[in-house]
């Protein structure tokens, strides 16, 4: 317990809130897909798009410090989600 409370310690603000955001995106992210699977809820996939793409942008900026390429690959993967998904949804 005490090395999870050093490394949050240890973390900038940017950097915990991107944690978190990170965090509530993977399980909403999990939970739309698997409505969406179980066709609980037809157009979950309208939401949960758009919340991949966030969740990518939130790894990047998690990534800056530690690994460029890696942080630059999900900003372009973040980018290239938002892209699409403007593309299928409003341009028909």
């Amino acid at each position: 317990m005490g090395n999870i409370n050093r490394a949050w310690c240890g973390m900038q603000m940017y950097e915990k809130i991107s944690f978190i955001v990170g965090s509530i995106c993977s399980v909403s992210v999990i939970m739309l897909a698997s409505l969406q699977l179980l066709s609980i809820w037809e157009n979950a996939i309208n939401i949960f798009v758009p919340l991949l793409g966030v969740l990518m942008l939130t790894q990047g900026l998690l990534q800056w410090r530690r690994n460029k390429k890696s942080a630059v690959f999900s900003l372009c993967v973040s980018i290239f989600i938002f892209i699409i998904f403007f593309i299928i949804n409003f341009v028909k």
